[in-house]
Parts: structure tokens; C-alpha cells; sequence
């Protein structure tokens, strides 16, 4: 997480000048103690058990299909096939959006 905080911190603002507000939810990788987060960037907790809040919920579900009940030898394997499947959901916005049932869904369209 830390790695991710520091390489978004670094394109979003390379010259370290603004406050950038990260949402995130509570997660244990979000909030360890010994997390990392760069001088500029703030974390901001979504309440506990809000999943409306969270619209990439129900996304996981489509993207774990491609990948459960299996094993890989490594993880490049893994990625290859998440990367994949990302893919073509992007090329069917009617699963997604049936899945995902939100009312920005439809900003998929453009």
C-alpha cells in the first residue's frame, strides 16, 4: 500500500504542492500502524460496513470468476489472467453494469 500511496502521490502531484485525499475503507493494509502515506497525501476512512459506498463491490465478483478454484505457479500467471478478464469486461458494459446496478454505471457508455 505504501508503494501505491508513493507512486500515486508522485504522478498526481510531482512537485509535492497539493493535498491529495485518498478514500479508502478499513482494510487492514489501509490503516497499519507502520503504513507510509507521503506528506501530501491524506487517508480518509469510509464508515464500517458501507458497501453503497464502495461501488466496486459487486465489480470483484465478475473478476474472481476468472480465477476461482484455481492454482497458479506464479504470480505473472495470475496477473495475466486478471488482466484478461479486466479486458473483457470492458467490452461487455452490459455485465458490468448488471452487476454492479448503480446509477453512474451509465457514465460506463461514454
Amino acid at each position: 500500500m505504501a508503494e501505491a500511496l508513493e507512486a500515486f502521490a508522485a504522478y498526481a502531484d510531482p512537485g509535492g504542492t497539493k493535498i491529495l485525499v485518498v478514500v479508502v475503507d478499513n482494510a487492514g493494509w489501509h490503516r497499519a500502524k507502520r503504513l507510509a502515506v507521503p506528506g501530501n497525501v491524506r487517508l480518509h476512512f469510509l464508515p464500517s460496513c458501507t458497501p453503497e459506498l464502495q461501488p466496486v463491490e459487486p465489480f470483484w465478483a465478475l473478476v474472481r470468476e476468472a480465477v476461482a478454484n484455481d492454482t497458479f505457479g506464479k504470480l505473472s500467471d495470475l496477473r495475466q489472467r486478471v488482466t484478461r478478464r479486466c479486458w473483457r469486461l470492458a467490452d461487455d458494459q452490459a455485465t458490468v453494469k448488471g452487476a454492479v446496478g448503480f446509477h453512474w454505471a451509465a457514465t460506463l457508455e461514454s
